[in-house]
């Protein structure tokens, strides 16, 4: 199977657009939003993208992140997460994007992992205007790893 996606990255949010067999795109909903807002929670025993982890933010919810251009500025700073370790805070949206592919893979009926399958899929980062070329650079060597 050939699919190709797009991520269109803002400050506030995610959009996901993928493509089968070199056909139309289609925009992704991930929990029925097609503009998934770009919060994580991350206590080490959970750790959810969008919606929920909004609402946990409002609530002031410890490990509740929003603003990740501006977290990844403090290069020292981790989130604790699922596997007991804690990560650098840059990661936290390459895994919340992982989280969300997963669901995206289950809903095409593709069986293998993300990171299985990063050399199959044509992954097409697209960045909004409200984030800089360093934010943008700093970001796409995240992917590269």
């Amino acid at each position: 199977m050939n699919c190709e996606i797009i991520l269109k990255i803002s400050r506030s949010n995610i959009q996901i657009f993928y493509s089968q067999n070199k056909n139309s795109f289609k925009i992704f909903k991930y929990e029925d939003y097609e503009n998934i807002p770009l919060y994580v929670f991350s206590d080490g025993n959970d750790f959810e993208i969008g919606e929920l982890a909004k609402l946990k933010h409002q609530n002031s919810y410890s490990n509740s992140y929003c603003d990740y251009f501006d977290l990844i500025k403090d290069t020292k700073a981790t989130f604790p997460f699922l596997d007991g370790e804690d990560k650098k805070m840059g990661y936290i949206l390459i895994l919340a994007i992982e989280k969300i592919l997963k669901d995206l893979f289950e809903m095409l009926l593709i069986s293998e992992n993300v990171s299985d399958l990063r050399e199959s899929i044509k992954l097409n980062l697209v960045f909004s205007n409200d984030i800089s070329d360093i934010e943008i650079n700093f970001l796409v060597n995240f992917f590269k790893d």
